[in-house]
Order: structure tokens, then sequence, then C-alpha cells
């Protein structure tokens, strides 16, 4: 990706331009694209011609101006967000209670990670109504173990089955070893 022109170089260029340099020298002298220096010097000059501070300024204001509002920057979403984490609602209820509201508008739709990102940046104090206080589910918690499979124990419908000398039907077999 090709990265902005810095301060330091705005200033070369200027210089160069103020020694009396054209400007098809400048890209070889500076180690630019020659589109680069060109589209530089077009887009931020001033009445009084290329200076390095306005041309930083310049571009800084169309950097800002250029990027995508955020969707908890919406002040209707920003507020149902924090009432409902007021109370103790998680990010994918609030995230889904929100589609549900406003099938029709896909702006104020937004996700469970969108949520979570702007308590982790912006609003960390909210970190204490989260389930686990935002922190990642542990191992433990995501284990076959947990989840009820026995792994190599037998089931207590198969023990049964195996005192008492009954054939278990293979369905059975499935539940029990799900259960």
């Amino acid at each position: 990706m090709v990265q902005p022109l810095t301060l330091q170089e705005r200033g070369v260029l200027y210089r160069l331009r103020k020694a009396g340099y054209r400007q098809n020298r400048l890209p070889e002298l500076t180690g630019r694209h020659p589109s680069t220096i060109s589209r530089e010097l077009r887009r931020n000059r001033g009445q009084r011609g290329y200076r390095p501070q306005q041309a930083q300024r310049l571009a800084d204001t169309r950097r800002r101006s250029c990027r995508r509002p955020a969707k908890l920057e919406d002040p209707l979403v920003h507020e149902h967000v924090e009432q409902k984490l007021t109370q103790l609602w998680s990010p994918e209820q609030i995230s889904g209670r929100l589609r549900a509201r406003h099938p029709q508008e896909p702006r104020r739709w937004v996700s469970r990670q969108t949520i979570y990102n702007w308590i982790q940046q912006r609003a960390p104090h909210w970190r204490t109504n989260l389930r686990r206080g935002g922190r990642p589910p542990n191992a433990a918690e995501n284990s076959a173990t947990w989840c009820g499979l026995m792994g190599d124990r037998t089931s207590s419908i198969a023990a049964a089955a195996t005192e008492t000398g009954k054939v278990i039907p293979s369905s059975a077999k499935i539940v029990a070893a799900r259960s």
C-alpha cells in the first residue's frame, strides 16, 4: 500500500520547487512515483502556491472526512446499546434485537463484535456488565468433558443393559453417547 507523504517529504518538495526544480525532476529526487508528486502538488495548492504545512493540514482534513462513521456514533443506536448494557443484556442479545427491531434499516444493525470492540476501546466501564467481565471463555468451558461427552466411560444406560443382559437399540446408544 502506498504511504502518504509525511510533513518532512512535503517540506523537501517545497524546498526543491523553491530552488527551481521542475515537477518532472521531483520524483527521481524524492524517490516517489510521478503521479504521487503530481497529485500532491495539484491537490494541496493554495492561493500562495504549495506550502508544506497547509498541504499537511489539507491532507489530514481529507483523510478524516472520508472515514465512514462508526455505527455506534448514531445517537439512537448508541443510546439503545447503553440502555441494554445497563439492563445486563449481552452484546449478542443487543445485536439480535436491533436487527429484529429495524429490519429495513441496516445502518442500525450492529454486530456483537462491534459492541465488544466499542466496549474494549472506548467504554471499558461497561466491561463489568458483561458476563465473565468481558473475558473470553476459558478452555475448560469449551472442552468436550464439559459438553456432556463421557469419553471412554460407559454410559449408565449401557451399564444397566449389560447387567440385565438386554440388547440396546442403536438409537439409544447414540442418545446415551450424547448425554
